[in-house]
């Protein structure tokens, strides 16, 4: 074989191995290739192993094993699958014609075969590891700002309760003494107020201590004795 013959043979070698496993990745069900996107942008060389597994459940767990234990154990996983010969089955390969003893055979198994053995995941690992522990460190970030969320929002639930507590009290207090003015009558006003004892009943002098909310009583006080008395307004005359 000419050096420029052997040329073309490793170059259409290498396109036949990287279309083979191309292919079988395409055939991966969603559901597998659901959980591969979830390591993002991983070239497919790091999967060859994987892809010798003759089970699409095995496959699953291998990549359930990479997404919460990492790339070495998932290499373990996959090399302890493959030792125990859960393989895809291969076809025998053609026989070489005697014209070219020295060629290697161009069956797609082989090509599988070359691929298979000829893995060095250490790069990929590393890829994988640092995208591993970048998607760790942004959950550790947002976990971190939800729990300050958190926090704030007990805070702020805190600070509402004893707003309201406030308010209420504050409302009771207004309340109990709230002094209600209207056109008629005013805290503070001088009245003719309502007397009656034993010589009989008059109106006399008084000043307007409160008038209250039910806007139907008003507490009074006489000049005369210092008296107070709580009376219907009926009973109170505008001097």
């Amino acid at each position: 074989m000419t050096p420029q013959n052997l040329y073309l043979f490793q170059d259409r070698r290498t396109l036949q191995q990287q279309m083979t496993h191309h292919l079988l990745m395409a055939k991966l069900p969603i559901e597998i290739w659901t959980m591969i996107m979830k390591f993002g942008d991983v070239p497919e060389k790091f999967y060859r192993n994987l892809m010798r597994l003759d089970d699409e459940s095995l496959l699953e767990t291998c990549l359930e094993v990479l997404l919460t234990e990492g790339p070495g154990k998932f290499r373990l996983k996959v090399k302890e699958y493959i030792d125990m010969g859960h393989t895809r089955s291969k076809r025998k390969t053609k026989k070489v014609s005697s014209s070219t003893p020295n060629t290697p055979t161009l069956s797609d198994d082989n090509f599988v075969t070359e691929m298979e053995v000829d893995s060095n995941p250490t790069d990929m690992d590393d890829t994988i590891q640092a995208q591993l522990d970048t998607m760790t460190a942004k959950y550790t970030d947002l976990k971190t700002k939800f729990s300050t969320l958190q926090q704030e929002n007990e805070s702020l639930k805190e600070e509402i309760e004893k707003l309201r507590r406030n308010q209420n009290e504050s409302q009771r207090e207004t309340k109990r003494q709230r002094v209600v003015t209207d056109d008629e009558y005013c805290a503070g006003e001088t009245v003719k107020a309502f007397w009656r004892d034993e010589d009989g009943e008059s109106w006399l002098d008084a000043t307007i201590l409160t008038v209250y909310a039910d806007g139907k009583t008003c507490k009074v006080k006489y000049h005369v004795d210092n008296g107070i008395s709580k009376l219907a307004r009926s009973w109170i005359r505008k001097i």
